[in-house]
């Protein structure tokens, strides 16, 4: 069994269902589900749940075990220390929990341009599920260090990848900072805006984006 907590739009697991008899994703947005529950269909994943939770109130619902625990930006907004705790409980021996975050460098002038926008329509302070983002005290690291996982190890991705505005702007509608559901009526308005701050960066009606993905993986060893 695997679970992807905080899951959004599924991306990050929904490629794995195939290997698991049975994957749960967990995620608080119900817009965000939807859109996850058509990806599945569209992979014809039947193996996949979706469960419109936070990760705190769904680990403390359960008592399956899992072998693969996910977690990616998601990881940012929870009480990191209680979640490692509850779900080292919830793991087989040899049961697995990757973090990963991504971090996406632009041409000069993009990072201003989007984050311009969205202060513009949902202030300066960065949304986190229904409040706002608190920076964590310690690094993702250091929390699964003092953890009861061993064996932790770190690798990065990086890649370079073109994107149209179209798509910068469904990248965006699936974060916990700038999704549909906290725009609201003004959605149309936002994607007007992003875009038309986002053409100028355009060669040939595409932006050249260098994606570093760092990943985590920690395991319960017995």
């Amino acid at each position: 069994v695997a679970l992807d907590l905080g899951c959004g739009t599924g991306d990050s697991s929904l490629p794995l269902a195939d290997g698991f008899s049975k994957l749960i994703c967990v995620d608080p947005d119900p817009k965000m589900l939807r859109l996850a529950m058509v990806k599945a269909r569209e992979k014809r994943a039947r193996s996949v749940t979706f469960v419109q939770r936070t990760a705190a109130d769904f680990l403390q619902s359960t008592d399956e075990v899992y072998k693969l625990v996910i977690m990616g930006e998601s990881f940012h907004w929870m009480d990191q220390v209680a979640t490692l705790d509850a779900l080292y409980k919830r793991f087989d021996h040899g049961g697995a929990v990757l973090i990963f975050s991504k971090q996406i460098k632009g041409p000069k002038g993009y990072k201003e341009a989007v984050d311009s926008v969205i202060e513009s329509y949902l202030g300066k302070r960065r949304r986190a599920g229904q409040g706002f983002f608190t920076h964590p005290r310690l690094g993702h690291e250091e929390v699964v260090r003092a953890s009861e996982f061993s064996r932790m190890s770190q690798w990065e991705h990086c890649e370079r990848i073109y994107r149209t505005p179209e798509e910068i702007v469904g990248f965006l509608y699936s974060t916990s900072y700038a999704n549909r559901r906290l725009l609201g009526e003004r959605l149309q308005d936002f994607e007007r805006d992003m875009k038309t701050k986002l053409l100028p960066l355009c060669g040939s009606g595409r932006i050249l984006l260098e994606v570093t993905t760092r990943n985590i993986e920690a395991l319960k060893e017995g």
